[in-house]
């Protein structure tokens, strides 16, 4: 935990410099955290319980942190940058055939994929209106930001209550 503290910190810090965007100023520090508790809560269940699920009909553990790191690749790629999904840096596997470290380092990387477009964007292209793919209204990219947190953060607090239902504590909450 010390460690992932320690590497937030430093990113921050070495992030802001960089930052272009006024949104970025205020988002960077809030998107870094949430990677932060998201990544706590991913080491905080052992390996052996990333097949856990509490009803058939939801996902394991494994496979919501998997998700979450394909949305991230996927709407950074597609909304944000508008590049084609980065297959160099993340190829598509069944969560059930990663291990847990495989998949952090999935979820870190995917994390990171996000932060670099955050980090340099200017107030401009930010607020560039990109095509919806939920619904007939287009949105800025600001909102496909704030969008990869609110998702991170639902899957997150599914992870929460599958922490919970293992008899293991989560790690501390720590909002925006």
């Amino acid at each position: 935990m010390t460690r992932i503290l320690l590497i937030v910190n430093f990113l921050t810090s070495t992030l802001m410099a960089q930052t272009s965007s006024t949104f970025g100023n205020e988002f960077l520090p809030i998107w870094q955290r949430a990677c932060a508790y998201t990544l706590e809560a991913a080491d905080a269940m052992p390996e052996e319980r990333y097949r856990y699920r509490p009803d058939s009909t939801v996902m394991n553990v494994g496979e919501h942190l998997v998700h979450i790191s394909e949305n991230l690749y996927s709407l950074t790629s597609r909304f944000i940058t508008e590049t084609e999904f980065p297959s160099d840096r993340y190829t598509r596997r069944p969560a059930d055939s990663l291990s847990k470290a495989e998949i952090r380092t999935i979820l870190e990387d995917a994390c990171a994929f996000v932060t670099e477009p955050l980090s340099t964007m200017t107030d401009e292209e930010m607020g560039s209106i990109v095509p919806s793919f939920w619904g007939p209204d287009p949105a800025s990219r600001r909102v496909i930001f704030m969008l990869m947190r609110d998702h991170m953060t639902h899957h997150r607090a599914a992870l929460v209550v599958y922490l919970r239902n293992n008899g293991i504590e989560p790690p501390r909450f720590r909002g925006w």
